[in-house]
């Protein structure tokens, strides 16, 4: 059963295709500060994505 309080971050490099997560808020923030992602970068949820 999904549980609707877990959240859970993904980055996606949108040239390579690479993916990185699932992963926690800790482990988010620490993946951006070592591919130097900015803070300005805005999230999105991804049911935005689907069609």
């Amino acid at each position: 059963m999904p549980d609707d309080l877990k959240v859970s971050y993904w980055i996606i490099e949108s040239i390579t295709k690479k993916v990185f997560g699932p992963m926690d808020e800790r482990e988010f923030n620490i993946k951006k500060k070592e591919l130097k992602i900015s803070d300005d970068v805005k999230l999105k949820d991804v049911q935005s994505y689907r069609s």
